[in-house]
């Protein structure tokens, strides 16, 4: 009975973090895309001329940082399962969530700071319209003209 419900939280695990793993990897891909693109992606100069509101960034102001939260916390919960440590080692497998998940939150503010003082209102107004890192996915009962893209 106790491995059975062991079991079950490591399937669980495996799935989240499974999930968490697909997730950031499909970010990054389409990230990278959406940057070459705009043609960002090779200049040294990585903060673009104009504010790039399509693509990934009409659902998420830093889908580069949430892809690296969710490669971060995926890979941990994978671990976790895989390893088998008992307690406490058993918390090894996080570490790399604790330590980097609270940098890239704090890289994603001080870049709000930056996009902020380059685009002033157009970057607030955004702000207001697209969450920092977990997407609002709205029912989409009829289009209204305010819901058109520009």
């Amino acid at each position: 009975m106790i491995r059975f419900s062991i079991m079950v939280i490591d399937i669980v695990f495996l799935l989240i973090g499974g999930g968490c793993l697909l997730i950031g990897v499909l970010l990054q891909i389409k990230w990278h895309r959406l940057w070459e693109k705009e043609g960002i992606r090779h200049t040294k100069k990585k903060t673009p001329e104009k504010l790039i509101t399509s693509g990934l960034y009409q659902y998420v102001r830093h889908p580069h940082y949430l892809s690296n939260i969710l490669l971060t916390f995926g890979g941990s919960m994978v671990a976790y399962v895989l390893l088998d440590l008992s307690f406490p080692w058993s918390i090894l497998p996080f570490l790399p969530s604790i330590l980097f998940i609270p940098f890239f939150i704090l890289g994603a503010v001080e870049e709000e700071r930056h996009l902020t003082e380059k685009f002033g209102d157009d970057y607030r107004s955004y702000q207001n319209r697209v969450p920092m890192f977990i997407p609002r996915f709205k029912l989409a009962k009829e289009s209204s003209p305010s819901t058109i893209n520009k």
